[in-house]
């Protein structure tokens, strides 16, 4: 049975140094909801059905994880928690525009995103992500980065040609060869660069081409996966700040037409479906739908693997990693655990965050009730709870560090059901 947090939970957000971007002191919260009504060990005593959508990338991760330990916790809440995988971008656009109660992200909030979300302006669409004035819309609120899991991001491929062995059970990429793929420069799976560290690629039957699976959606699998790039590879420093963008070099430059999928599931089935394909996937889509995926290189050359057992070997590269001092706090776009210098690390991880407002009755205006108010801290408590952490290495994913675990539940402990 767990153990009651409420009270250091709630000492910890009070001594939290808050950034509310110029908000009133005034509007500091004072009526956490992040504390259990009962007294009986476990975090609900009320539950109402909330629903959530975002990132593929955490859909595993609230499929198989968060919602049953949430559903053990609450007992008679069973079931009134929802997650709908629908990609980042469409995250954000559920978050700001109030359509549920959390929205996931694995790339966080940009500036004018953010100012979009506190000020209620409207956001036109998941796919360029900019503000609106919106009409009779007053309600302001500042809206936290509260992070929930940790990550890996697979270097999918399907090199199922006859005759093309390449003889290991793996392929080995340096992060330049794979921004050299999806800019167009490298074409052929027999490419020198390539061979040089799989010999066995070089040989007349793997000279077919490459075919790139890139994500269609507004995508923080997508954002990641360019962040990491972007370490060693200058040209996608452009693709990299463009949120949510989909476009890539290879397309841009006329030399490789991507296949494109929505979702982690979709890109997945890219690589799948078409012999020659190359794509990245988030590593427990990649391994339930049965794809191969390589080595990828870290700062130190060295070739590391995205998994470790079953879950995603980015523990390492999450070590020392700093964040802002509250949730809601500017800076968390500035949070990167791409390309590690822990020479453990898998190179291409990443933190998913959910997004939610802190004054959830002032935010959601005539559609608040106060008991989903309370079930949505509830869930986010029991995801950040030490024994549900310890439950996501199973299914492929990392359990967080101390201090980002620290930071997210004194966040969850400020929110408020005031106006």
């Amino acid at each position: 049975m767990r153990k009651s947090i409420v009270r250091l939970l709630i000492a910890a957000a009070t001594a939290l140094p808050m950034a509310f971007g110029g908000l009133a002191a005034a509007e500091t919260p004072d009526s956490p909801l992040g504390a259990p009504l009962v007294g009986n060990g476990r975090f609900c005593s009320v539950s109402s059905p909330i629903q959530g959508t975002g990132a593929t990338f955490a859909n595993n991760a609230h499929q198989n994880v968060f919602i049953p330990e949430y559903n053990a916790d609450c007992g008679s809440g069973s079931g009134n928690v929802s997650y709908t995988s629908t990609g980042s971008g469409a995250g954000k656009f559920a978050a700001i525009e109030h359509t549920h109660w959390f929205g996931m992200s694995d790339e966080p909030l940009s500036t004018d995103e953010t100012l979009c979300a506190t000020l209620d302006l409207g956001f036109t669409a998941p796919a360029n992500g900019t503000c609106r004035l919106s009409p009779g819309r007053n309600r302001v609120s500042p809206i936290h980065h509260i992070p929930l899991a940790l990550g890996s991001i697979t270097v999918s491929y399907n090199v199922s040609f006859p005759g093309c062995t390449f003889g290991q059970k793996a392929l080995k990429f340096r992060s330049e060869v794979v921004g050299s793929i999806f800019s167009g420069v490298i074409t052929r799976w027999n490419d020198p660069l390539l061979a040089v560290d799989n010999p066995g690629l070089a040989n007349a039957a793997c000279n077919k081409p490459i075919k790139i699976a890139v994500r269609q959606d507004g995508s923080g699998t997508t954002y990641a996966f360019k962040d990491f790039l972007s370490k060693r590879n200058p040209q996608f420093q452009v693709y990299k700040q463009n949120q949510l963008n989909t476009a890539w070099p290879a397309q841009d430059l006329g030399l490789n037409t991507p296949l494109r999928g929505n979702g982690n599931g979709g890109v997945a089935d890219q690589v799948k479906n078409n012999a020659g394909a190359i794509g990245y996937v988030e590593l427990s889509t990649a391994k339930s739908k049965g794809l191969t995926f390589g080595l990828v290189d870290g700062p130190h050359r060295q070739f590391l693997a995205p998994d470790q057992g079953n879950g995603a070997n980015c523990e390492a590269s999450a070590t020392g990693a700093t964040h802002p001092p509250s949730t809601l706090s500017p800076g968390w776009d500035a949070v990167s655990i791409t390309d590690s210098p822990n020479p453990l690390g898998y190179p291409v991880c990443t933190f998913t965050y959910a997004l939610v407002y802190n004054n959830l009755k002032s935010a959601f205006g005539s559609a608040f009730i106060a008991t989903k108010a309370r079930t949505l801290a509830d869930y986010l408590l029991v995801a950040l709870d030490a024994d549900t952490q310890n439950k996501l290495n199973a299914v492929g994913y990392g359990r967080m560090p101390a201090s980002f675990i620290a930071v997210a539940q004194a966040g969850v402990a400020t929110i408020t059901d005031q106006a």
